[in-house]
Protein backbone atom coordinates (compact mmCIF):
# COMPACT_ATOMS: atom_id res chain seq x y z
CA UNK A 1 0.00 0.00 0.00
CA UNK A 2 1.80 3.38 -1.03
CA UNK A 3 0.51 6.83 -0.92
CA UNK A 4 2.17 9.90 -1.88
CA UNK A 5 3.65 12.81 -0.07
CA UNK A 6 5.16 16.08 -0.40
CA UNK A 7 8.21 13.61 1.08
CA UNK A 8 7.79 11.35 -1.62
CA UNK A 9 6.41 7.75 -1.72
CA UNK A 10 6.42 6.34 1.15
CA UNK A 11 6.01 2.67 1.36
CA UNK A 12 3.06 1.51 4.43
CA UNK A 13 4.12 -1.23 5.27
CA UNK A 14 0.49 -2.89 7.42
CA UNK A 15 0.98 -6.27 9.16
CA UNK A 16 -2.47 -7.00 9.33
CA UNK A 17 -4.27 -10.95 8.27
CA UNK A 18 -6.31 -9.47 6.29
CA UNK A 19 -3.72 -7.96 3.81
CA UNK A 20 -2.45 -11.33 3.24
CA UNK A 21 -4.29 -12.26 -0.34
CA UNK A 22 -1.31 -10.12 -2.01
CA UNK A 23 2.04 -12.44 -2.36
CA UNK A 24 3.88 -9.74 -4.66
CA UNK A 25 5.01 -6.40 -4.10
CA UNK A 26 6.65 -3.65 -6.33
CA UNK A 27 9.79 -4.48 -4.44
CA UNK A 28 9.83 -8.28 -4.40
CA UNK A 29 7.88 -11.41 -3.00
CA UNK A 30 5.73 -11.04 0.79
CA UNK A 31 5.72 -13.94 2.72
CA UNK A 32 2.63 -14.26 5.02
CA UNK A 33 2.74 -16.21 8.06
CA UNK A 34 0.45 -17.11 10.87
CA UNK A 35 0.42 -19.15 14.09
CA UNK A 36 1.74 -20.46 17.26
CA UNK A 37 2.62 -17.61 19.83
CA UNK A 38 5.29 -19.69 21.03
CA UNK A 39 7.33 -19.84 17.87
CA UNK A 40 6.34 -15.96 16.64
CA UNK A 41 8.80 -14.19 18.97
CA UNK A 42 11.29 -16.36 16.85
CA UNK A 43 10.50 -15.55 12.97
CA UNK A 44 9.34 -12.12 14.33
CA UNK A 45 13.29 -11.76 14.97
CA UNK A 46 14.34 -13.75 12.59
CA UNK A 47 12.55 -11.19 9.59
CA UNK A 48 14.30 -7.50 11.05
CA UNK A 49 17.82 -9.90 10.75
CA UNK A 50 16.58 -11.57 6.93
CA UNK A 51 15.24 -8.47 5.97
CA UNK A 52 18.56 -6.59 6.62
CA UNK A 53 19.83 -9.26 4.05
CA UNK A 54 17.01 -9.30 1.34
CA UNK A 55 15.56 -5.61 1.83
CA UNK A 56 13.57 -6.54 -0.80
CA UNK A 57 11.53 -9.07 1.21
CA UNK A 58 8.39 -8.30 2.71
CA UNK A 59 6.36 -10.01 5.50
CA UNK A 60 2.83 -10.24 6.54
CA UNK A 61 3.36 -11.71 10.21
CA UNK A 62 0.31 -13.02 12.41
CA UNK A 63 -0.25 -14.85 15.48
CA UNK A 64 -3.41 -17.02 16.45
CA UNK A 65 -2.19 -20.25 17.64
CA UNK A 66 -0.59 -23.38 16.22
CA UNK A 67 -3.97 -24.68 15.58
CA UNK A 68 -4.81 -21.45 13.23
CA UNK A 69 -1.31 -21.84 11.68
CA UNK A 70 -1.65 -25.17 10.50
CA UNK A 71 -4.98 -24.36 8.98
CA UNK A 72 -4.25 -21.47 7.74
CA UNK A 73 -1.39 -23.40 5.76
CA UNK A 74 -3.16 -26.18 4.84
CA UNK A 75 -5.85 -24.14 2.70
CA UNK A 76 -2.82 -21.90 1.57
CA UNK A 77 -3.72 -18.72 2.78
CA UNK A 78 -1.00 -18.30 4.38
CA UNK A 79 2.87 -19.67 2.85
CA UNK A 80 4.41 -20.45 6.13
CA UNK A 81 2.31 -21.74 9.47
CA UNK A 82 3.79 -22.01 12.85
CA UNK A 83 3.31 -24.94 15.28
CA UNK A 84 4.60 -25.29 18.84
CA UNK A 85 3.46 -29.06 18.40
CA UNK A 86 3.59 -32.01 16.22
CA UNK A 87 0.99 -32.44 13.64
CA UNK A 88 -1.69 -34.53 14.14
CA UNK A 89 -2.25 -37.72 11.81
CA UNK A 90 -5.25 -35.85 9.80
CA UNK A 91 -3.07 -33.16 9.51
CA UNK A 92 -0.27 -34.87 7.86
CA UNK A 93 -2.44 -36.19 5.29
CA UNK A 94 -3.22 -32.58 4.18
CA UNK A 95 -0.34 -32.44 2.76
CA UNK A 96 1.89 -30.18 4.93
CA UNK A 97 5.73 -30.30 5.28
CA UNK A 98 7.35 -29.65 8.42
CA UNK A 99 10.64 -27.88 9.60
CA UNK A 100 11.69 -27.99 12.74
CA UNK A 101 13.62 -24.80 13.79
CA UNK A 102 14.12 -25.75 17.45
CA UNK A 103 12.49 -27.38 21.31
CA UNK A 104 10.57 -25.73 23.97
CA UNK A 105 9.66 -27.26 27.22
CA UNK A 106 6.11 -26.58 28.77
CA UNK A 107 6.54 -25.58 32.47
CA UNK A 108 4.32 -24.95 35.78
CA UNK A 109 4.15 -21.46 37.28
CA UNK A 110 2.63 -19.63 40.38
CA UNK A 111 3.20 -16.04 41.79
CA UNK A 112 6.52 -15.29 42.73
CA UNK A 113 5.39 -14.88 46.36
CA UNK A 114 3.76 -18.78 46.36
CA UNK A 115 6.02 -20.75 48.88
CA UNK A 116 5.67 -24.04 46.50
CA UNK A 117 8.76 -24.76 44.96
CA UNK A 118 7.99 -28.40 43.52
CA UNK A 119 5.06 -30.64 42.51
CA UNK A 120 4.25 -34.03 41.37
CA UNK A 121 2.57 -34.85 37.81
CA UNK A 122 0.00 -36.52 39.75
CA UNK A 123 -0.70 -33.44 42.17
CA UNK A 124 -0.89 -31.66 38.45
CA UNK A 125 -3.78 -33.65 37.23
CA UNK A 126 -5.17 -33.04 40.69
CA UNK A 127 -5.38 -29.25 40.23
CA UNK A 128 -6.60 -29.39 37.25
CA UNK A 129 -9.72 -32.05 37.66
CA UNK A 130 -10.84 -30.12 41.04
CA UNK A 131 -9.59 -33.07 43.69
CA UNK A 132 -6.71 -30.41 44.70
CA UNK A 133 -8.69 -26.96 45.15
CA UNK A 134 -6.70 -24.73 48.10
CA UNK A 135 -2.99 -24.43 48.51
CA UNK A 136 -3.08 -25.61 51.73
CA UNK A 137 -3.36 -28.81 50.68
CA UNK A 138 0.38 -28.58 48.57
CA UNK A 139 1.49 -26.94 51.81
CA UNK A 140 0.55 -23.27 50.87
CA UNK A 141 -1.11 -20.95 52.26
CA UNK A 142 -5.65 -21.48 52.80
CA UNK A 143 -6.84 -19.80 49.43
CA UNK A 144 -8.10 -20.96 46.57
CA UNK A 145 -6.13 -22.38 44.03
CA UNK A 146 -7.26 -19.92 40.87
CA UNK A 147 -6.65 -22.33 37.93
CA UNK A 148 -5.44 -20.80 34.04
CA UNK A 149 -4.69 -22.70 30.90
CA UNK A 150 -3.98 -21.37 27.21
CA UNK A 151 -7.09 -21.94 25.02
CA UNK A 152 -7.93 -24.45 23.08
CA UNK A 153 -6.01 -22.69 19.59
CA UNK A 154 -2.56 -23.28 21.29
CA UNK A 155 0.46 -25.95 20.84
CA UNK A 156 0.77 -25.65 24.23
CA UNK A 157 -2.64 -26.38 25.12
CA UNK A 158 -2.41 -29.66 23.65
CA UNK A 159 0.93 -30.37 24.45
CA UNK A 160 -0.02 -29.85 28.40
CA UNK A 161 -3.22 -31.76 27.59
CA UNK A 162 -1.36 -35.05 25.80
CA UNK A 163 1.40 -35.25 28.35
CA UNK A 164 -0.92 -35.47 31.13
CA UNK A 165 -3.45 -37.36 29.64
CA UNK A 166 -6.38 -34.93 30.30
CA UNK A 167 -9.29 -33.89 27.75
CA UNK A 168 -11.07 -30.68 28.12
CA UNK A 169 -14.19 -29.62 27.17
CA UNK A 170 -15.24 -25.87 27.13
CA UNK A 171 -17.71 -24.27 30.72
CA UNK A 172 -18.80 -20.95 28.73
CA UNK A 173 -18.09 -17.99 29.58
CA UNK A 174 -18.43 -15.76 33.05
CA UNK A 175 -17.53 -12.64 33.91
CA UNK A 176 -15.96 -11.81 30.60
CA UNK A 177 -13.85 -14.51 30.35
CA UNK A 178 -13.88 -18.60 28.81
CA UNK A 179 -13.60 -21.07 30.71
CA UNK A 180 -12.82 -25.20 30.19
CA UNK A 181 -13.14 -28.24 32.87
CA UNK A 182 -10.83 -31.07 32.43
CA UNK A 183 -10.58 -34.68 32.98
CA UNK A 184 -8.35 -37.80 33.16
CA UNK A 185 -9.05 -39.50 30.09
CA UNK A 186 -11.51 -42.36 30.46
CA UNK A 187 -13.01 -40.22 33.82
CA UNK A 188 -15.33 -37.87 35.03
CA UNK A 189 -14.82 -34.24 34.21
CA UNK A 190 -13.85 -32.19 37.53
CA UNK A 191 -15.61 -29.17 39.29
CA UNK A 192 -12.33 -26.60 38.28
CA UNK A 193 -13.28 -24.22 35.62
CA UNK A 194 -9.89 -23.02 34.69
CA UNK A 195 -9.76 -19.58 32.80
CA UNK A 196 -8.31 -19.91 29.25
CA UNK A 197 -6.43 -17.15 28.15
CA UNK A 198 -4.89 -16.16 24.56
CA UNK A 199 -1.30 -17.85 24.85
CA UNK A 200 1.70 -18.01 26.85
CA UNK A 201 1.81 -14.17 27.12
CA UNK A 202 -1.60 -13.26 28.36
CA UNK A 203 -1.44 -16.68 31.21
CA UNK A 204 1.50 -14.53 32.68
CA UNK A 205 0.25 -11.46 32.62
CA UNK A 206 -2.74 -12.77 34.26
CA UNK A 207 -0.16 -13.89 36.98
CA UNK A 208 0.34 -10.08 38.08
CA UNK A 209 -3.18 -9.42 39.69
CA UNK A 210 -3.90 -12.99 40.70
CA UNK A 211 -1.13 -14.30 43.27
CA UNK A 212 -3.42 -17.60 43.64
CA UNK A 213 -2.99 -18.53 40.32
CA UNK A 214 -1.31 -21.71 39.04
CA UNK A 215 -0.81 -22.46 35.29
CA UNK A 216 1.12 -24.19 32.59
CA UNK A 217 3.03 -22.04 29.96
CA UNK A 218 6.07 -21.82 27.92
CA UNK A 219 9.51 -22.59 29.12
CA UNK A 220 11.00 -19.71 26.54
CA UNK A 221 8.36 -17.63 27.54
CA UNK A 222 8.71 -17.93 31.14
CA UNK A 223 12.29 -17.39 30.68
CA UNK A 224 11.84 -14.27 28.37
CA UNK A 225 9.38 -12.17 30.92
CA UNK A 226 11.84 -13.48 34.12
CA UNK A 227 15.22 -11.87 32.44
CA UNK A 228 13.21 -8.38 31.94
CA UNK A 229 11.48 -8.80 35.33
CA UNK A 230 8.02 -8.66 33.25
CA UNK A 231 5.61 -10.39 35.65
CA UNK A 232 6.03 -12.07 39.01
CA UNK A 233 6.25 -15.69 38.35
CA UNK A 234 8.07 -18.50 39.73
CA UNK A 235 8.74 -21.69 37.86
CA UNK A 236 8.58 -25.03 39.81
CA UNK A 237 9.72 -28.50 39.75
CA UNK A 238 7.85 -31.17 38.01
CA UNK A 239 8.80 -34.96 39.66
CA UNK A 240 12.29 -33.57 41.18
CA UNK A 241 13.41 -32.13 37.44
CA UNK A 242 14.51 -28.21 37.11
CA UNK A 243 12.61 -26.68 34.68
CA UNK A 244 16.09 -25.31 32.53
CA UNK A 245 17.15 -25.21 29.33
CA UNK A 246 19.63 -27.66 30.40
CA UNK A 247 17.27 -29.93 31.32
CA UNK A 248 15.39 -29.82 27.39
CA UNK A 249 18.82 -30.19 26.21
CA UNK A 250 19.55 -33.31 27.83
CA UNK A 251 16.28 -34.87 27.82
CA UNK A 252 15.21 -35.17 31.46
CA UNK A 253 12.41 -32.61 31.31
CA UNK A 254 9.19 -34.45 31.30
CA UNK A 255 7.39 -32.07 28.49
CA UNK A 256 9.47 -31.24 25.54
CA UNK A 257 8.02 -30.04 22.17
CA UNK A 258 9.56 -29.13 18.60
CA UNK A 259 8.68 -25.69 17.44
CA UNK A 260 7.49 -25.97 13.60
CA UNK A 261 7.46 -23.85 10.55
CA UNK A 262 5.28 -25.65 7.79
CA UNK A 263 4.12 -25.18 4.24
CA UNK A 264 1.71 -26.56 2.05
CA UNK A 265 4.08 -28.67 -0.24
CA UNK A 266 7.40 -28.12 -0.19
CA UNK A 267 8.44 -24.94 0.75
CA UNK A 268 8.99 -22.57 -2.66
CA UNK A 269 10.90 -18.97 -3.33
CA UNK A 270 11.22 -16.53 -0.73
CA UNK A 271 9.30 -18.91 1.76
CA UNK A 272 11.74 -21.55 1.14
CA UNK A 273 14.65 -18.69 1.49
CA UNK A 274 13.24 -17.81 4.61
CA UNK A 275 12.96 -20.70 6.36
CA UNK A 276 16.60 -22.29 5.11
CA UNK A 277 17.81 -18.89 7.26
CA UNK A 278 15.79 -20.64 10.49
CA UNK A 279 17.55 -23.44 10.06
CA UNK A 280 20.94 -21.81 9.36
CA UNK A 281 23.43 -20.85 11.81
CA UNK A 282 22.50 -17.28 12.03
CA UNK A 283 18.84 -18.28 12.89
CA UNK A 284 19.65 -21.12 15.72
CA UNK A 285 21.13 -18.33 17.01
CA UNK A 286 18.09 -16.59 17.00
CA UNK A 287 15.93 -19.22 18.03
CA UNK A 288 18.70 -19.49 21.35
CA UNK A 289 19.03 -16.13 22.13
CA UNK A 290 14.65 -15.69 22.18
CA UNK A 291 14.75 -17.70 25.01
CA UNK A 292 14.29 -21.35 23.17
CA UNK A 293 16.03 -24.25 22.59
CA UNK A 294 18.21 -24.78 18.82
CA UNK A 295 18.17 -27.83 16.97
CA UNK A 296 22.17 -29.12 16.98
CA UNK A 297 22.57 -29.52 20.99
CA UNK A 298 19.16 -31.02 21.67
CA UNK A 299 19.94 -35.04 22.19
CA UNK A 300 18.07 -37.53 20.72
CA UNK A 301 15.11 -35.07 19.64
Amino acid sequence: MYCNTRQGLVLLVVLAMASVGSTRTVYGEKVSIAGSSTVLPIVAEAIKEYRLLHPGTEFVLGGGGSGNGIKAAAAGTVQIGMSSRALKENEKASGLVPVKIGYDGIVLVVHARNPLAALSSQQVVAVYTGAIANWKELGGADAPIKVLSTNERHGTFDGFREHFRLEARPEGQEGGGKYLSFKRTGGQFGPVKALALDGNEAVLAAMMTKPNAFAYTSLGAALRVLANGQAPVKMLRLDGISPTVAAVLDGTWPVIRPLLVLTLGAPQGQAKAFIDFLTSSDGQQIVERVGYIPLAPAKGR
